[in-house]
This record gives structure tokens, sequence and C-alpha cells, in this order.
């Protein structure tokens, strides 16, 4: 029988989250995977040969726009996708490919504060750059966006591309997630291949009055040995580690 307790093992309680963290990593990464695979059609940038500047070497360093979207489909400001370190108002990336390629149209996620690519240059084998798309450069009303640029009559292969970013209108520096190329003309949409779970028993059930109460109770935790149920109450007067949320 579940039982309420008020969670005073604060090392209990940590061993509970290192599970749930672990739990919650292995989930996100099947996320990642299928989103990934779904995305094959698209060529990311595999490497970085040279960038104006980038916040830190580690966190939203210029290397952290290799790869697929790795912060879509939720968006937002994180540390792993690249964001300029200097408030110059030009900034750009230059990155490689690993598959020469003649691209139909150029996928830029942009995970922050979209709006700011002004200029997309390829590069051929003999190093010429060509201007393949202009853009006018300003804040969208979007917090994110999935920029696909279609190109025409490209008749060379290349393996780098520059980005350019024109910042001088934005209050908040703009982050880049993921910068690909694709020989197909249609435009690339992130899709998630959601694991097949059997969700049978996940609907919400009122466990009476020695569990449940007239306020808000969300996030539950069942413990690995099964026999212990935490989850989070909003509101309740016998809150005692916070104003408005505990954990019970």
């Amino acid at each position: 029988m579940l039982v309420r307790s008020i969670l005073v093992n604060w090392n209990d309680f940590l061993r509970q989250m290192r599970f749930l963290s672990l739990y919650a990593f292995s989930f996100f990464y099947v996320l990642l995977s299928s989103f990934t695979a779904k995305g094959q059609n698209v060529q990311w940038a595999s490497k970085v040969l040279e960038v104006s500047s980038e916040l830190s070497s580690k966190q939203n360093a210029a290397l952290q726009a290799l790869g697929a979207p790795s912060v879509f489909p939720q968006g937002g400001n994180s540390p792993s996708a690249w964001e300029p370190g200097s408030k110059t108002k030009i900034q750009f990336i230059k990155i490689g490919f690993k598959k020469p390629m003649k691209p139909q149209q150029i996928v830029v996620a942009e995970n922050y504060k979209p709006g700011a690519v002004s200029k997309i240059v390829l590069i051929d084998k003999t190093g010429k750059e060509h201007v393949v798309k202009r853009l006018k450069p300003k804040p969208i009303k979007e917090e994110k966006r999935i920029l696909c640029l279609p190109l025409q009559h490209i008749d060379f292969e290349t393996t780098s591309m520059k980005l350019y970013l024109d910042i001088k209108n934005f209050e908040e520096m703009p982050q880049i997630d993921a910068i690909g190329m694709s020989e197909e003309k249609e435009a690339f949409q992130p899709k998630i291949n959601l694991a097949n779970i059997d969700m049978e028993g996940s609907d919400a059930v009122n466990l009476g009055d020695s569990v449940n109460t007239i306020f808000k109770e969300i996030a539950p935790i069942i413990s690995p040995d099964n026999r212990t149920l935490y989850f989070t109450r909003d509101n309740d007067p016998q809150n005692i580690g916070g104003e408005k949320q505990d954990i019970w």
C-alpha cells in the first residue's frame, strides 16, 4: 500500500535523482537518434575550418554547430549551439563536410534569436568562393526556426561553406545549432520518430486521500525498488521545502 511520506533523507533523494537522470538521458538519447536518422538526407557539417569568434572553447563553441541538430526540436538558449563571442556586427563560421556535394538547399538550425543569417558562401575544390545566397537579416517573432534555403544552378561540388551573421540589430546574441546541405529540393522537415512504448496504464489515477489532495500534484517518480512514490505538490500549506513547491 502506498503511504504518503515527507522526504527527509536527502541522500536517498539524491540516489533517486541520479536514477531518474540516467533514465531521462537514455530516453532523450533514443529521441535524438531517431531525430538524426530522419534527417539522413541532409549532410551536416563535420568540422570547423574557421570562425570569427565563439563564446568559449567548450560551451557555445563553434564545434557545437557540428553534426545534426541537438537543441531542436525544443530550441531555446543552449550551451550546445554556437554563439559568437564578439559584438562585432558581422560574424561568420566556416565549416567542412565529409562528402562532396552539389547542394540543392542549405539548412540552418537557428535555435535562438533567429533571423541573423545574412549570407551563404560555398567554396569549390579550387578554393574559389561563390556567394549563393544573400538575405536581409532582422529579428523575427519566432524564438527558433529551421531555415531552408533553396539553391539554383549549382554546377560545382563543394565540401566547405561559410555562413555569415549580421547581429547589429539583435539585443541578444543569436545561436546556431546545426548547418547542413542537401541534394534534395524538398524543404527539410525535422521529425522525431518516437519509440514504440506501451502506454497502457499511463492515465492519471487518484490514489485516495492518503496520497492525493486538492492541490496540483505533478512529476511522479517511482523508486527503483518500486516501494516509494515521489511527486511534487504545488501551494500546499504543509509544504516545508519552498514557498510554492515541495517534494512528497
